[in-house]
This record gives C-alpha cells, structure tokens and sequence, in this order.
C-alpha cells in the first residue's frame, strides 16, 4: 500500500464490511482439510477392506500432520491466497487516497506471483516494487498532478460505490473508460523521459532497488527477486501495452485525446523501448 497523504478533501467513512468475510474463508478451508482428511480415510479403509488399525490411523494422523501431501498443499495455500486478497482488498478499500494508482497496479498484476508464492527473477515482478513506484511516478509528472488525478478519480470511486452499494466490485472500476483515460494521462505524462532509454532504465532500477530495500516490512523484499533491466521492461511493457495496442487499432482515439504530438510521442516511445529491449532479450 502506498503512503497516505491527506489531499484536503472530506474522507468518507471507511466502507463496510461484513466481519463474517475472514471467518467464512477460514472456515471453508478447514472444511476443504477436514473433507481431504475424510476422504483420505475412505480410502485406507477401502484398502484394508475395513479392517483399519490403530496404527494406520497414526500413521495416516501423521502424514496429514506432516504437510507433506501435495493436495494438503494446494488447499492451504489456496485458503491463504483468498484470505490474503480479501485483505488487501479491505485496505485498498480503506485506503481511498490512490484509487487512481491502484488503477496503474492494475496493468501490471498479472505479473505478480500466486499469494504466497515467491516472485522469480526474470518471470514475475514483486509487490515490493508498488510503494517505490509510487514515488518514481510522482518525480515524473509532478506531485500535483498526482494528486488532482486521485482527487477527482476519487469521486468516480464514491459514486460508483454509492450507486452499487453492496453489490460494488472493484472491477467496475477496472473496466470504466474514464478511469482507465485518466490512468493513460498520468502514464503519457510519463513518456517523454523514457524516450532516453537507458538512462530512465538505469534511474528506475536506481529508484526501485532503493525503495525496495528501506522498506519497513522486510518480509516484503522477496528473497532474491531483484528489480533489474529485464523487469523494467516487463513493467513498462505492461503499463503501457493498452496504450500501445490503440496505437494499432484505434490511433485516432489517441489523436483526439492527446493531438498528434501525443500519439507521435507514443510512438516513438514503442520504439524506443523495444530498441533498448533487444538487448536483454
């Protein structure tokens, strides 16, 4: 989560929600374990052909104690990863400050590895790597900037909560076109300093790798996952890929949004970053 900073408009109340949520989620999940142990036992009986011992029991106790079974696994694992998204997904609710931010994280989740997995190098990018994001942005386009396009994303947040009430879901936001304009504003912002690739590369990497390692939370740096040439570009591929692919098929929208001048320097941007690419490929 990114730093709050107060921007002088009124917070509304934190949203609700429900406190059977977390308890729910667990529940299922010891029921998913309870069930594998069950069906784990059906078999051991079929195999003795009901003659089960007590030291079958034991044994079977044990391997389910062991955590050793790959299917045990997948189902602690899986139970942590949706109690761990709906968390996050509470503090992003609670945290109303950076909706539009949260709208750029977006680009480039379907980098980031399963809940509680570890990122691998040269595979994924880190959720290390949002918070120094935020602040490489901010000396890009202007802290300003940043925050009037919070403030007024803000509001399109509210009212589409307002209008949905419990039925609301973050993928509204997702897939509403002014929110993800206002995303591509802040980005095409960004561009012209990517036009000199390797050094906004270098300066990125400088910006993140340092971000990651003050990091507060520790647990959060990711073992040996490092932010290096080739995860720049994943990240910039992936934050600007939509504009990109416009670019292609509906150039025009782009004209009309951001004039030639806009579109011309997008284009050249492709083309830099996929000169500087061909490198580390």
């Amino acid at each position: 989560m990114v730093p709050m900073k107060k921007t002088g408009h009124p917070q509304s109340a934190a949203p609700e929600i429900s406190s059977e949520i977390g308890p729910s989620q667990l529940a299922d999940t010891v029921k998913k374990v309870m069930d594998l142990m069950e069906s784990r036992l059906s078999d051991q009986i079929a195999a003795t052909r009901g003659n089960i011992s007590g030291y079958d029991m034991h044994t079977l106790l044990n391997d389910m104690k062991s955590m050793k079974d790959p299917e045990l696994q997948g189902i602690i694992k899986k139970g942590w990863a949706d109690i761990h998204d709906t968390v996050e997904s509470v503090i992003w609710d609670e945290d109303r400050t950076h909706p539009l931010y949260r709208m750029i994280v977006h680009r480039f989740a379907p980098l980031l590895p399963a809940r509680g997995d570890t990122p691998i190098p040269g595979q994924h990018l880190s959720r290390a790597i949002i918070r120094p994001l935020h602040a490489a942005l901010e000396q890009m386009v202007g802290p300003g900037v940043l925050k009037d396009s919070e403030a007024e994303c803000r509001d399109i947040v509210l009212e589409k909560r307002e209008d949905a009430g419990r039925k609301f879901h973050w993928d509204q936001i997702y897939s509403d076109p002014k929110t993800n304009h206002m995303a591509d504003d802040i980005l095409v912002r960004a561009a012209h300093y990517f036009l000199d690739c390797p050094k906004r590369r270098n300066w990125m990497i400088s910006v993140i790798s340092n971000g990651i390692a003050h990091l507060t939370d520790k647990s959060q740096q990711d073992g040996d996952w490092f932010f290096g040439d080739w995860e720049f570009h994943m990240l910039t591929g992936a934050l600007y890929s939509p504009l990109f692919e416009q670019l292609a098929e509906e150039e025009g929208d782009l004209v009309l949004r951001y004039g030639e001048d806009g579109a011309g320097l997008l284009r050249n941007l492709q083309t830099a970053l996929a000169e500087d690419r061909r490198q580390f490929a």
